[in-house]
């Protein structure tokens, strides 16, 4: 059985998980991040950060493939960022050199706890940990196994590690069956979100978007990057757009993420005759809840995820979510949306299903409003501060 609030949350500390909130926590927390993109996890852990920050704690976000855009969000939070570039992280012939950069890049931020997140910074947190001088390190699993270490550098790195945590049951699932971690030894702490106040008025993206109030608009919030499947979800949106072509309510797919250079090949899918100009690419919006409000259904394309932000925004804004089948997504949106969650790779599948849900809005809505609902109880980020507070700081090593 895995705990949901973390390692050492049973006896004494199971009573106590409500009092860390309000605790002053006189430590220094390193939270270590592979590049320092603007990612869903990249958007947790600042979450994670400013909500430790608040508590007291002293939180650096630390990056370890060079600057990048988060340096920027971080600054204007307050939350310290620093970053170092590793060389070819990956490989195991730069492992040694890159082991000794990673051990005096976070000794010199002088941590008491460092977290990780995703796989190289979990790996070379786990084998410099204790030689940067930390007390303790967490594990924190955030995807099904993607972008895997050498697996020797790998085991090793599991071995060091005290504790674990996975924000979806499939990277428990990966952490138990293929590194060989004990359930006992892993904590679950779900992603949270917390809608932010719109910075325009609703109505305002459909205007900029030229949409008229019967257009039907659908948004995926995501990076055009892998594991993620933009390309299928415009071969599933031509289908969409041919069988609306008769409509007086037209339908349009708006991607709101950064578009890469080498991405052109997806702008010229989207500009293809079969889509009629109804696809709009938005790149990096900070508004994503203002985006959101003027939206009429949630989608998301994947070959892979741990519990995506974009599905949970989605949720978080009220609206029912057309997906591709994952044990992540399935996690996030629960049975009644599993009739429309389609087979990875399945086009026509996540077609039929989008159709389906702009052709009803009555089950629009219902969706919209459990999934609401299902955010506000299960995915908040005052819960996933305290389950992973409790993993952080677990009854024997206490704050001081």
């Amino acid at each position: 059985m895995v705990s949901v609030c973390g390692v050492g949350c049973r006896g004494r500390n199971a009573g106590r998980r409500s009092a860390w909130g309000s605790r002053t926590l006189n430590l220094s927390v390193v939270i270590l991040l592979n590049d320092l993109a603007v990612g869903g996890s990249e958007r947790q852990a600042l979450r994670l950060a400013a909500a430790l920050q608040a508590r007291g704690a002293r939180v650096t976000v630390a990056g370890l493939a060079g600057p990048g855009p988060l340096e920027a969000v971080c600054r204007e939070r307050g939350v310290a960022c620093r970053s170092c570039a590793l060389r070819y992280p990956l490989s195991p012939f730069y492992a040694p050199f890159n082991l000794v950069r990673a051990r005096r890049f976070l000794e010199a931020l002088r941590p008491d706890v460092i977290l990780g997140y995703t796989g190289v910074p979990n790996v070379y947190g786990a084998l410099t940990w204790r030689e940067a001088g930390a007390r303790r390190f967490v594990w924190n699993q955030r995807s099904a196994g993607l972008y895997r270490m050498p697996r020797l550098l790998e085991r090793a790195a599991v071995r060091r590690t005290p504790a674990f945590t996975a924000n979806a049951q499939s990277g428990v699932d990966f952490l138990t069956r293929t590194l060989g971690v004990p359930a006992e030894r892993i904590a679950l702490v779900h992603n949270g979100v917390e809608p932010a106040p719109a910075a325009e008025r609703r109505g305002a993206w459909r205007a900029r978007l030229e949409a008229g109030s019967a257009a039907l608009l659908a948004c995926m919030v995501g990076n055009v990057r892998p594991p993620k499947d933009h390309a299928g979800l415009l071969a599933a949106w031509a289908h969409v757009a041919e069988r609306f072509r008769r409509s007086a309510a037209k339908p349009l797919l708006v991607l709101a993420g950064s578009l890469p250079p080498e991405a052109a090949a997806l702008r010229e899918a989207a500009a293809a005759p079969a889509l009629e100009g109804s696809v709009r690419f938005l790149g990096f919006q900070e508004d994503v809840y203002g985006l959101l409000a003027d939206m009429d259904l949630g989608v998301f394309a994947s070959r892979s995820e741990g519990m995506p932000n974009g599905v949970l925004e989605c949720m978080a804004a009220g609206l029912p979510v057309a997906a591709t089948d994952l044990p992540g997504i399935r996690e996030c949106l629960g049975a009644e949306q599993v009739p429309y969650l389609a087979p990875v790779g399945d086009v026509r599948a996540l077609a039929e299903n989008i159709i389906c849900l702009l052709r009803d809005p009555a089950e629009r809505r219902r969706l919209g409003a459990l999934n609401r609902t299902r955010i506000e109880r299960d995915f908040t980020v005052d819960k996933m501060v305290a389950r992973m507070t409790d993993v952080l700081l677990p009854d024997e090593h206490p704050a001081h």
